[in-house]
């Protein structure tokens, strides 16, 4: 399955936020449900796409790959090996059939160009506004 068959609709869906009368909010969650559609279809471009630079910088550092690689390459080598093994479970946690309770969204914090949004777990995901896009951004 070509990995790049989903970047336009990710792409679309991540940019129709942009149209008139969506909230900074809306935008933010567009752009993780296309995150997520990235990661549940195992398109790592598309996934590097939503990350900002200082972000692929970072989920980068902290696998195994080639120095010279990109982050597509590296999401590749990492993620690819895994994705015939039983025991890898690459489904959204929000989905995950074994969690006690789905994850959700508790709150979007938006304070001008970046973002913090709050899960039920108590995970913090940090967002920068990038040219207009929303993307995620390294944690600190």
């Amino acid at each position: 399955m070509p990995r790049l068959r989903h970047l336009p609709v990710l792409v679309a869906l991540a940019l129709s936020a942009t149209s008139c009368g969506a909230s900074e909010p809306q935008h933010i969650q567009a752009a993780l449900t296309a995150w997520d559609l990235a990661w549940e279809t195992n398109d790592y471009a598309a996934a590097c796409a939503l990350m900002t630079k200082a972000r692929q910088r970072q989920d980068m550092g902290s696998r195994a790959h080639p120095r010279d690689a990109t982050c597509t390459e590296a999401l590749t080598a990492v993620y690819e090996p895994l994705e015939d093994d039983p025991y890898f479970d690459s489904t959204s946690p929000a989905e995950d059939p074994y969690a006690t309770s789905p994850i959700r969204t508790t709150g979007i914090r938006v304070t001008g160009d970046a973002a913090v949004v709050a899960y039920s777990d108590g995970y913090r995901e940090r967002m920068a506004k990038v040219d207009g896009h929303w993307l995620l951004d390294a944690q600190r």
